[in-house]
């Protein structure tokens, strides 16, 4: 039970956001306590770009679908 709730799959958005930049700063920190050097931050910030580029697209793809049905409505 304990496992089934601690899965990825049922994890919030920024618990997931988390875990990738922690991934993301053990691949590219070039000592055992570097977590702040040019390589992990660009790192990072190149993570948090790509997941906020997702989150937008699909607000305004959703976006869009709404003005072409309130568009569709006012044809009626």
């Amino acid at each position: 039970m304990l496992l089934q709730y601690l899965h990825p799959d049922n994890m919030s958005s920024a618990e997931k956001m988390k875990i990738e930049l922690a991934k993301v700063r053990d691949e590219f920190k070039m000592s055992e306590s570097d977590c702040g050097s040019a390589r992990v931050q660009v790192a990072q910030l190149t993570t948090k770009i790509k997941h906020l580029s997702s989150v937008l697209h699909k607000k305004v793809t959703l976006q869009m679908r709404f003005s072409l049905y309130t568009w569709m409505l006012s044809l009626q």
